[in-house]
């Protein structure tokens, strides 16, 4: 039960916060950010940026 609870606790914390962004935004790249944003929504965008 702990193991599972520390397992979650540790996804949570790794798909949930924020990450920094580093150096500038391209005009293609914002684009394709808001229509992700718009059709599936902001958090698989958090999601597809952590894993990228």
């Amino acid at each position: 039960m702990l193991q599972a609870l520390n397992t979650a606790s540790v996804i949570y914390w790794v798909l949930e916060t924020d990450l920094p962004e580093f150096g500038g935004q391209s005009e293609l790249l914002a684009s394709y950010q808001d229509y992700i944003a718009t059709e599936v929504g902001n958090i698989a965008l958090r999601n597809l940026d952590l894993v990228a």
